[in-house]
């Protein structure tokens, strides 16, 4: 449950940040379409220029409906992830700091975060309870089968007003099971039978556990690493606009090469914040995989 609601969360967040996208390529589009006409009035450009940005611009506004749709879907499942179906929608807040956070290193070891489930999984630890319940049943239907010995004493002191003294009975009694067709016995065997079965079934999701744990690990750790590559990427489509738009103003870049860097922009800069997300949407299953959510 907990987890459900972070990832539409992050979800929303997510959406928010490629509508921003969204509007900023649509802004970007807007630029080169009046650049593109004022370039046309002047002779300094052809028709085509002004009819290729306003595809490029015609575009955008259609990215720009489907980003707001997104965004209302997003907001729609987090609403029924929290319980709220059909409630208001609400403003909801960004995380703190989670652009300028490079860290990769607060992702645990494989071992580190395996002990960690193995110790804290919910799920896990209800079956070693039932474990612990079925080597009771056992221990106790042992112990009906087999002789029972007792051991008994007493201590008494009294005195008549001729004689005082103390007194001492101690006695010993050794019951045997009465012979009851081997009904005791066939529990014995179905409690042996339930305390195996209970072993190989805890040792079975204990492989469970080991397996969700480590796929969260490997995720958490190539979601960290994504976030880097999806930097430098932006960077790199960053400068190139600004190089190809550049050109276009002074009239020696084409409208094919501003049309590339501004697509390759919006893309670099939807794919930093889809990484961004991912990776705080990757350490929110680990920490479910280890069974410390909301810790």
């Amino acid at each position: 449950m907990v987890f459900e609601v972070t990832r539409a969360y992050f979800q929303l967040l997510r959406s928010g940040k490629d509508l921003e996208v969204a509007e900023e390529t649509l802004a970007l589009n807007q630029v080169r379409l009046e650049q593109a006409e004022a370039f046309f009035k002047v002779g300094k450009v052809s028709k085509y220029d002004v009819t290729a940005a306003q595809v490029s611009k015609s575009n955008a506004d259609l990215a720009l409906i489907r980003a707001r749709t997104s965004r209302k879907e997003a907001m729609t499942a987090l609403k029924a992830a929290m319980g709220l179906a059909g409630a208001p929608d609400f403003r909801v807040l960004d995380v703190e700091g989670y652009e300028a956070d490079t860290r990769d290193d607060d992702v645990p070891s494989l071992d580190e975060a395996i002990g960690i489930a193995l110790e804290n999984r919910p799920d896990l630890l209800a079956y070693q309870v039932a474990l612990q319940s079925a080597e009771t049943s056992f221990t106790l239907a042992r112990l009906d089968n087999v002789p029972q010995l007792n051991l008994s004493g007493n201590y008494g002191w009294g005195d008549s007003g001729f004689r005082g003294g103390d007194s001492w009975r101690a006695g010993v009694t050794l019951s045997f099971p009465l012979y009851d067709g081997g009904l005791q016995r066939e529990k014995t065997r179905e409690a042996l039978a339930d305390l195996e079965g209970a072993e190989a079934r805890l040792e079975a999701y204990r492989q469970i556990v080991v397996s969700d744990v480590t796929q969260a690990v490997l995720t958490a750790s190539d979601a960290s690493e994504a976030v880097s590559a999806a930097s430098e990427g932006l960077r790199m489509a960053t400068e190139n606009l600004e190089i190809a738009t550049g050109r276009y103003r002074v009239g020696v870049g084409s409208p094919l090469e501003v049309s590339d860097a501004t697509r390759n922009y919006t893309e670099a800069k939807a794919a930093w914040y889809a990484a961004l997300y991912d990776r705080l949407t990757a350490r929110a299953a680990l920490e479910k995989a280890m069974g410390v959510t909301g810790r």
